[in-house]
């Protein structure tokens, strides 16, 4: 794949590293058409959206932020104009931070918001079955659980909303953790990584060691909340993304838990079932698709 511009793609603070983003100011960009929506209960249920000119219902680019599930917030991951110009609108959301409510809060929310998207799809001109997920790190890990578990949708129930598909056409994820096991993370990048809040935080532990030493306890829920136990070939389709210092043990906290043996595993995990999975290492896309060609190819638009 042509990379290109992939960076762009994604905000800045998604990429750096987490201490990082805190300090990276949300970029400025093209005002939403409609402001902080509130899709659940929580003063953080709300999202923006910014709907491409178009006399047809638009595709739809989905954002999440990253920031570890415990920092960053929706301003960091506004719109490109070239998105729009496109006729692709774009959704980018807020969400329950492991600071004060873990897993599953932040992914629950993300399925909750596409739901949502999804129940006002005709009043805000927007294709419900062409949504693709997008986000880095956290974002990033986020898009992958909701393109690989299956669908959350409740066709018996009372709420309209959650009788929509949780289930994207696509997803692109840059730097992302394609799993949340300690003991996977501690043998196949190293105990730099299992030093970051993400991986113990999110499940209410004091300590990835704490995890280990307990890992009955916690181990239905590492399954449930790591993307890469639910590959599956009838999945939606994957674009991955990272650095290419496959350096092990990782140096630090922050390569870990952006470590590329996160997407590598992912992508030897989607061709052994035969599902659709692009990998993109330190920008070395030649022959391939970018970014944009993957969105554009997955909605029909090349």
């Amino acid at each position: 794949m042509k990379l290109r511009a992939h960076l762009a793609l994604l905000a800045l603070a998604l990429i750096l590293p987490l201490g990082a983003a805190e300090k990276v100011s949300a970029p400025k960009g093209i005002p939403p058409t409609i402001k902080e929506v509130r899709y659940g209960p929580h003063e953080r249920n709300v999202l923006n959206v910014w709907q491409a000119k178009s006399d047809r219902p638009t595709p739809v680019l989905f954002k999440i932020h990253g920031g570890g599930w415990y920092v960053g917030d929706i301003g960091a991951t506004e719109p490109e104009a070239d998105w729009l110009a496109r006729g692709i609108s774009v959704v980018s959301i807020r969400y329950r931070m492991t600071t004060t409510d873990i897993l599953p809060a932040p992914v629950h929310d993300a399925a909750r918001a596409l739901q949502f998207v999804r129940s006002k799809a005709r009043e805000w001109n927007l294709d419900p079955k062409r949504i693709v997920c997008s986000g880095g790190s956290a974002g990033g890990c986020s898009s992958l659980w909701l393109a690989l578990h299956d669908d959350l949708a409740d066709p018996k129930s009372a709420d309209p909303v959650a009788r929509e598909s949780t289930k994207p056409l696509g997803a692109i994820a840059n730097v992302p953790q394609s799993t949340l096991d300690p003991k996977w993370i501690l043998e196949h990048i190293g105990p730099e990584a299992n030093k970051h809040k993400m991986i113990f935080q999110s499940f209410g532990a004091k300590s990835a060691d704490e995890m280990i030493e307990h890992y009955d306890r916690y181990r239905a829920a590492i399954r449930e909340f790591s993307p890469l136990e639910h590959v599956d070939r009838n999945d939606a389709a994957l674009y991955l993304s990272s650095g290419d210092d496959m350096t092990v043990p990782a140096k630090n906290p922050s390569h870990g838990i952006h470590h590329p043996m996160f997407s590598v595993k992912l992508k030897e995990r989607a061709d052994a079932v035969g599902l659709t999975c692009y990998l993109v290492l330190g920008g070395k896309t030649e022959g391939t698709l970018s970014p944009r060609e993957f969105v554009e190819t997955l909605f029909g638009m090349k």
